[in-house]
């Protein structure tokens, strides 16, 4: 009698356990939406100055933010993402600098923004190793886009990192989807 009970409340205890993994995965899976990045904290707290989508020859649609940049006051910041049937395929953030001979950097405000975004994104384990690849990247020129850029893993993302004249961008996308 007392194993049945020992056992019982171990299996009781392991459907909980997996019940609240379960629903922290929904949660994740459920965040990556057009409509709850629209509802973030995230995106409350920046000040939104132009926003676009459209459809993509190959399928699927781009979704395009601008942002006002406090850090650079005749210029704003980018949030860009690919979406296919409701669920986001890979994320991008640009920034301008000065000029060509002057792209923009990571700075303090530039981490808190990828670290926010990597955590509403579902991938807020990975924000300090995504900040290290962006900081030994950033200096990396590549004339032909982020297309051009070597793609590294980090986790379950595929992420690239570059500039391209004065504006630095970084991109993931999630390796399952690939």
């Amino acid at each position: 009698m007392k194993k049945a009970y020992i056992i019982f409340n171990f299996l009781i205890i392991m459907i909980v356990i997996s019940a609240s993994i379960l629903s922290a995965n929904e949660e994740i899976k459920e965040s990556r939406s057009i409509k709850d990045f629209e509802a973030s904290e995230f995106f409350k707290k920046q000040i939104l100055l132009n926003k676009d989508n459209w459809n993509l020859r190959a399928g699927g649609r781009n979704n395009s933010y601008s942002f006002k940049d406090t850090e650079n006051p005749n210029s704003s910041f980018s949030v860009e993402f690919t979406s296919l049937d409701k669920k986001v395929l890979n994320i991008s953030v640009h920034w301008n600098g000065a000029s060509i001979h002057d792209p923009a950097q990571i700075t303090p405000n530039k981490i808190k923004i990828l670290t926010d975004l990597a955590k509403f994104w579902g991938v807020g384990d990975y924000a300090t190793k995504i900040i290290e690849y962006v900081k030994s990247q950033q200096s990396k020129n590549y004339s032909g886009g982020s297309r051009e850029a070597p793609r590294d893993k980090i986790g379950d993302i595929i992420i690239y990192c570059g500039t391209t004249g004065e504006t630095l961008w970084i991109g993931w996308e999630w390796e399952f989807i690939l």
